[in-house]
């Protein structure tokens, strides 16, 4: 680089606590460029898990019918295929379910022989209980506490039904706790305006997070989506019965950056739970 000149070419947005704004990003978003990167992924890091959340914030991206019609490495079905495979199957067989997620799964990083003799990449399809026309959450996870009631007390598993889809078709399904519907509690109630329910969000998740991020050199959530939807809670006075109750879900992913500069980051799934009625946040591990 002896005598030469090096132009660094900064962009202001890059300074802007919002980011580049919607019209600006219309103006110069190159589709060619997302396809490139789609095709040319070799394997998932968190920062192509970013930048696909990032992407998928602007109109013009998430309503683009082109990615969802995208092939992925090693499989030659499409996501929209595999998810149509999943309805059918399920309808088939009059379970109250509809898809709420699917991703690229890396096979080879599954243990035990649970797709084995399968290829390397699958769709994990994840979906959610319907209860008329009202979504239930899927959570990953259980509330209570892990054992017998006698010892320890008791856990119960929150309903998910996954499946591995491949250009073979299912490969491998796991329905946990499928849910009983008894009767109606409460015909109707009052929900809390979302404007009511933000501030408690924005507030809870500073006092909530920022107690777990002391024993790390930076933990960052990041917030994809608010959904009202349906959440199981344990009856009061009860370890196997519960009540679905309307909650605002945040749903979001977690990453930790750990003192030896090291990093990790958790599935998408739900940050903060809190009561769409009442305002009062919902602890998912305690179930209430």
């Amino acid at each position: 680089m002896k005598n030469k000149k090096v132009v660094f070419i900064i962009s202001p947005q890059w300074f802007v606590k919002d980011g580049v704004k919607t019209d600006y990003f219309n103006t110069y978003y190159s589709e060619l460029q997302t396809y490139d990167w789609l095709f040319s992924l070799k394997k998932v890091t968190s920062a192509d898990r970013y930048l696909a959340r990032r992407l998928l914030t602007f109109s013009k991206v998430k309503e683009n019918d082109t990615l969802d019609n995208a092939e992925y490495t090693g499989l030659s079905m499409l996501p929209k295929q595999a998810a149509e495979i999943v309805r059918q199957f399920v309808s088939e067989l009059n379970i109250p379910m509809r898809v709420e997620r699917i991703a690229l799964y890396d096979n080879t990083a599954t243990e035990g022989d649970v797709t084995k003799g399968t290829s390397d990449w699958c769709y994990l399809i994840t979906c959610q209980r319907m209860v008329e026309q009202y979504a239930c959450a899927a959570i990953f996870g259980y509330s209570g506490t892990p054992g017998s009631d006698s010892e320890f007390g008791s856990a119960w598993v929150y309903e998910r039904l996954v499946f591995l889809v491949n250009d073979r078709g299912i490969v491998y399904a796991e329905w946990d706790s499928p849910l009983e519907i008894g009767d109606i509690k409460v015909d109707s109630c009052k929900l809390l305006p979302f404007h009511e329910i933000q501030p408690i969000f924005e507030k809870m998740m500073r006092v909530i997070w920022q107690y777990q991020s002391q024993d790390y050199q930076n933990l960052t959530c990041n917030i994809t989506e608010a959904r009202l939807e349906l959440m199981r809670v344990f009856e009061q006075g009860s370890a196997e019965n519960g009540l679905l109750i309307p909650v605002w879900n945040f749903y979001g992913t977690r990453q930790r950056t750990f003192t030896n500069g090291e990093t990790d980051e958790t599935i998408p799934g739900v940050m903060l739970s809190v009561n769409a009625v009442s305002g009062a946040v919902i602890d998912s591990a305690k179930g209430y």
